[in-house]
């Protein structure tokens, strides 16, 4: 399969080349990190902010409350960050486009050091353009809190996440974040267990539920990994503070489903858990005569060690992951015609997909002030898509408004470009009366909306009517 919608050509285990800033750089006594980017050609240096910076950059790293120092030195580095800041063309609805920034990082200690607690706080770029924030994040790890950053709010967005196992069958580019993950190779059981590092990556926000990605922007160049690098991807500027978590150990870019308008993320680690063993070291008996061996220490004659699985009855441990995501009401409301207190199993709908099989995780929705988490827990592998979908609950014989079926399909923001039409599905048992519809059989009904997705490109939604 091929991964829909590609757009940030970023990856995890890769090469890296080391960057240096002598003007940050110090000497590294105390707690500190080195910076490594990949080589990629979007690559446009992930670094930490100097005086004389005019794009984005990190201010700064704590781990466990402690501020770690920017060093150049690999060798006295206490911790790396790796990863990049990307250059992709994207736009806003209402925006022209414009060459936005995507940094991505992967901190971890250099040693066995425990690290319980990552704050990255990173500065958005320095310019007027409207995608220079950082709206929303996506951590492989368990988030703490995330601030976004936006002009006339703040310039820093702050991420603070804790690391979290993950259960790795796969190697090179296939961990972490991969723009490949539909070519990646994963065992059924890991052969690795990390549960020292956090990865983060911080986007302009949510995409759009309405407007397809543009056209390639003709001045950029793809990358030999991504060939969908140059394709302009439109975000939905309401999704301001959204986010996405999961220990998966390989996971995509969160996209949505144009023919449903479903938020969704594709995530991949092995089927089962790597085996643990325990090793058991016993004391050999004396070889001599009790009255040589009396009174002698255990371990006089040696040990013999025996090494055991832990549970031989779970040697095949299913490896189960967490899946959350955080929508603000924005979003809520443009993609799924939504307020937070009226989210739940039956309006939004959360499943897990691998090819034509699909189940329904346990799930829960917390409604907050400022939006809707939903919980996700014991999700299985291989590679399934996450996805958080609409469902409108009708009752049989009762009208529904067009405005109602528009709005719950996600494409009320379309009307800027054209009035959405809804196309009645009679087979189905679905009527017009007047400026109304009706529903007259039970069971899930699919409702087809026409809308404008431009001034020139007319697009579908299908959105799923369940008639009690």
């Amino acid at each position: 399969m091929r991964l829909k919608n590609r757009f940030v050509s970023l990856l995890t285990a890769v090469v890296l080349v080391p960057l240096s800033i002598s003007s940050n750089s110090v000497a590294a006594d105390g707690p500190s990190f080195a910076i490594f980017n990949t080589n990629l050609s979007n690559n446009l240096g992930l670094a930490v902010c100097a005086a004389d910076t005019n794009k984005a950059c990190i201010e700064s790293v704590s781990v466990d409350g402690v501020q770690l120092a920017y060093t150049a030195s690999l060798a006295t580095a206490t911790h790396t960050v790796g990863g990049g800041l990307y250059g992709q063309p994207c736009r806003f609805v209402d925006t022209e486009s414009a060459t936005c920034q995507f940094p991505y990082m992967v901190i971890n200690p250099k040693s066995s050091t425990p690290m319980s607690e990552v704050t990255v706080r990173f500065r958005r770029p320095m310019d007027d353009a409207a995608t220079s924030r950082f709206g929303s994040t996506i951590v492989n790890g368990r988030l703490v809190s995330f601030t976004p950053a936006e002009k006339g709010k703040s310039d820093i967005a702050t991420v603070v996440a804790r690391p979290a196992e993950f259960q790795i069958g796969s190697t090179g580019y296939c961990r972490g974040f991969s723009v490949a993950i539909d070519t990646c190779t994963i065992s059924e059981t890991a052969t690795i267990k990390v549960s020292n590092q956090v990865n983060m990556l911080l986007l302009p926000g949510f995409r759009s539920s309405v407007v397809p990605p543009d056209v390639k922007d003709p001045t950029c160049s793809p990358t030999v990994l991504d060939a969908s690098a140059c394709i302009v991807t439109v975000y939905d500027k309401d999704s301001l503070g959204g986010w996405v978590d999961t220990n998966a150990s390989v996971f995509g870019l969160a996209s949505t489903d144009r023919f449903t308008g479903a938020a969704q993320l594709k995530v991949a680690a092995p089927h089962f858990k790597m085996p643990e063993y325990e090793t058991v070291r016993t004391a050999n008996p004396c070889p001599y005569i009790p009255t040589i061996c009396g009174g002698q220490p255990a371990g006089t004659w040696g040990y013999t060690e025996t090494t055991t699985l832990k549970s031989p009855d779970a040697v095949k441990e299913l490896n189960l992951a967490y899946f959350r995501m955080f929508l603000s009401s924005g979003f809520l409301m443009n993609s799924f015609g939504l307020k937070p207190a009226e989210a739940n199993a039956s309006t939004l709908s959360v499943k897990r997909t691998m090819g034509a099989e699909s189940t329904t995780p346990l799930t829960t929705y917390t409604p907050s002030a400022t939006g809707l988490l939903v919980d996700s827990q014991g999700i299985g592998f291989s590679a399934p898509v996450m996805s958080v979908s609409r469902v409108l609950p009708v009752k049989r014989g009762k009208p529904v408004t067009a405005a109602t079926l528009i709005k719950a399909a996600g494409v009320a923001a379309a009307s800027k470009f054209g009035t959405p039409t809804v196309q009645v599905n009679t087979k189905a048992g679905m009527g017009r009366v007047g400026k109304n519809y009706r529903f007259t059989k039970a069971g899930e009904v699919s409702v087809t909306v026409k809308y404008k997705s431009s001034k020139k490109t007319t697009s579908t939604r299908v959105l799923k009517v369940q008639v009690g």
